[in-house]
């Protein structure tokens, strides 16, 4: 259920010196004027920079833990995963405040999922992107938020990615991208810690489920109905 996410905090200049061995193909860029040492690099999928003494860290969550983003996570596949990111740093994350969240999860369809985002139309206040639109995704945009439906299968092949064994073609996925200001989901700041709470996940799943009715959508196309969509994003849970 979680994607992308983008997280940053000050840190201490013990652990700011053990960044640099921990990441692959480390960069190292210093400030002419200042003599400021930052570092940029890998740690698996995900992005790694400090910035004087900030860490920041970004990438898919789920590619981090099982290497796809395909396989929709749990709640103790995050926690997990959280807490083998902080014995790699051997840094605390909990306190580490969120820049930008994904909500996301694939569904297995009984068509091809062409036929449903041929019916998705509108989503109030924001943009259409037209790109491949209605054959592989289909995408608005406002300032802050992105809605994002899309072939799941067709984007692991266009980008080279195993599909794991188990997984059928009709892999339609659904994300809910937080890209800006996430503090304003509720009314305050939130943390990784946040992220590993069931009670936040049952509130972010509530308006991942809010957001996907606010779309527009048409009822039935070629045959196919959009409810058999409407169903399954009404299931999601965080355990």
């Amino acid at each position: 259920m979680l994607d992308t996410l983008k997280f940053s905090q000050r840190i201490s200049a013990d652990q700011l010196s053990r960044i640099p061995d921990l990441l692959e193909s480390c960069y190292e860029k210093t400030n002419r004027e200042t003599g400021e040492v930052n570092y940029s690099g890998d740690l698996r999928n995900l992005k790694l920079y400090t910035n004087g003494d900030w860490l920041n860290i970004s990438g898919s969550f789920p590619k981090f833990i099982n290497g796809n983003n395909l396989q929709n996570l749990k709640i103790g596949d995050i926690r997990r995963g959280f807490g083998e990111l902080a014995d790699i740093l051997k840094i605390d994350l909990s306190g580490f405040s969120v820049r930008r969240f994904d909500v996301g999860f694939t569904f297995e369809m009984e068509n091809h999922p062409a036929n449903y985002l041929q019916m998705v139309r509108h989503y109030p206040r924001a943009n259409r992107n037209s790109f491949k639109d209605g054959e592989e995704t289909v995408q608005f945009t406002n300032s802050s938020v992105t809605i994002h439906l899309y072939d799941k299968t067709a984007e692991m092949i266009a980008k080279g990615d195993q599909i794991p064994a188990g997984f059928g073609k009709n892999q339609l996925r659904y994300e809910w991208q937080q890209k800006r200001y996430p503090e304003r989901v509720f009314d305050r700041p939130l943390t990784v810690g946040d992220f590993q709470d069931s009670k936040v996940w049952d509130q972010l799943l509530c308006r991942y489920k809010k957001n996907y009715l606010r779309i527009g959508k048409g009822v039935s196309f070629a045959g196919v109905k959009m409810s058999e969509l409407d169903r399954k994003v009404k299931a999601v849970c965080c355990e």
